[in-house]
């Protein structure tokens, strides 16, 4: 089977960087043309009862929101530079067209859309283990389970 388009979600953690490495491998094994980097910046809806003005660290009223925008600003610079650097190292060992991306969203539904725009044939995805209370606060699923329900290609979990 051959892959001209793999999607790779990337978080900078090791799972994520081991998804990458079997991108690769399976890029130069097959006639892949393009591997595509997405970074989502998780997104969280701001209730409308915390609108009301407070004061920054440098003193300026602003609101949650407005204090939120700037984080996420902030988050999706250092994702920038997260995603070009890993570009540049996949660059350097021959890897021809790496494609950086990045979102912001709920992380499961941003994926599985961007995988269906996009026409990937191959979504393969990092997975982080779950274990002990922080299974129960996350809940049942994970990104990367959510991901294999309901994409629109065949999906490669890597640990």
């Amino acid at each position: 089977m051959s892959f001209k388009k793999i999607l790779v979600p990337y978080d900078g953690s090791r799972p994520a960087d081991n998804a990458l490495n079997q991108a690769i491998k399976l890029a130069k094994m097959s006639e892949c043309i393009e591997i595509s980097l997405l970074h989502v910046v998780p997104q969280f809806p701001m209730p409308p009862m915390f609108e009301k003005p407070t004061r920054s660290k440098i003193g300026k009223a602003t609101t949650a929101t407005e204090y939120l925008n700037d984080m996420y600003q902030e988050l999706r610079s250092n994702a920038l530079k997260t995603l070009d650097a890993k570009k540049q190292k996949c660059e350097d060992i021959g890897v021809f067209s790496i494609k950086t991306h990045i979102m912001m969203g709920n992380p499961s539904n941003s994926i599985i859309k961007f995988a269906n725009e996009r026409n990937f044939d191959l979504v393969i995805i990092g997975k982080r283990s779950v274990k002990g209370i922080s299974k129960l606060i996350k809940g049942l699923g994970s990104v990367s389970r959510s991901v294999v329900e309901s994409a629109p290609c065949p999906v490669m979990v890597v640990r």
